[in-house]
């Protein structure tokens, strides 16, 4: 069974914000030479150029607020009222809300860029990410999860190479105690990040959970965690809740003779082994410590 157990892992985790928001390290936008309407092409121009003008005006982060980003914004929108289904018009107006940090617009028009035949290159693909990503978080941030799980499953739709979406959603469907599908997004991050610590350990997490209930699974992670990090005793109690809450847990029981042998308690710990060793009787280490504890059992 693979594992990591400190804090630090849970901070892999809590750091993915922080990744998936850093700035672009510059703010292009693409220009594609496909037919469009006279009219609309005239429009999209006027957008460019105050594209232009703005990059050169303002310094980044740039907001859609700003006089020069509103107007061409306003004319990119325009652009696409006059070719909605062309995917230059619509890929420049994803692009430039993405640019101004306009998030959910640019997700959606990203979504209407592939629905209307848009190539997804490796630019598209890092913007779309970025935006579809943004709208996830800012949904989770509010309590949305089913909000936040929808965004994402878009974002793994239309860019499954991409790991950072499959870990959100592994993320997000333990919180909503979905086991099975967060193992299945868990494994693709896996796929996708061979060795990643922290998805092996909510890969185990999930797999424990699907075969022993999430609760019962979180209560023998703390119990490891805890017991590596040397709180004993704490440990202890993690793992007879571990138990407690599904008694077919064998590792739970065996964690719980483990700690009292290492403390003594060699009584409890003969009762523990028993439990083990009954569900899994093939397993020689639950074997010999059940003797082991018996036999100190009787000698003290």
């Amino acid at each position: 069974m693979r594992r990591l157990y400190t804090a630090t892992l849970y901070a892999l985790l809590a750091a993915l914000p922080a990744a998936m928001t850093a700035p672009p390290a510059s703010a292009q936008i693409t220009t594609l030479t496909q037919p469009l309407p006279a009219e609309a092409r005239e429009v999209l121009e006027g957008a460019r150029e105050r594209t232009r003008e703005a990059l050169k005006t303002y310094e980044a982060p740039y907001r859609p607020d700003q006089p020069l980003f509103r107007e061409a914004l306003s004319l990119a929108r325009r652009a696409v009222e006059l070719a909605p289904d062309n995917p230059e018009a619509l890929r420049f107006l994803a692009e430039l809300n993405g640019v101004t940090g306009f998030y959910g617009p640019a997700f959606a028009a990203w979504e209407r860029f592939v629905a209307a035949g848009g190539v997804l290159d490796a630019a598209a693909l890092d913007q779309l990410v970025r935006a579809g990503t943004q709208v996830g978080y800012a949904r989770y941030q509010q309590g949305d999860l089913e909000g936040a799980l929808a965004a994402y499953e878009r974002v793994a739709d239309l860019a499954p190479e991409r790991p950072l979406a499959h870990r959100w959603r592994g993320r997000i469907l333990l919180e909503l105690e979905r086991p099975q599908r967060a193992l299945e997004a868990w494994e693709t991050v896996l796929r996708l990040r061979p060795g990643d610590a922290a998805a092996e350990h909510f890969a185990d997490l999930a797999a424990a959970g699907v075969r022993y209930g999430l609760p019962a699974a979180r209560a023998f992670y703390d119990g490891v965690a805890h017991y590596e990090a040397g709180r004993r005793e704490r440990a202890r109690e993690r793992f007879a809740e571990a138990a407690r809450l599904n008694p077919a847990y064998a590792e739970a029981w065996a964690y719980v003779g483990r700690v009292a042998f290492e403390a003594g308690d060699y009584r409890e710990a003969e009762r523990a082994y028993s439990e083990a060793s009954a569900l899994e009787p093939d397993n020689a280490t639950y074997r010999y410590f059940l003797a082991e504890a018996r036999r100190r059992a009787e000698g003290s």
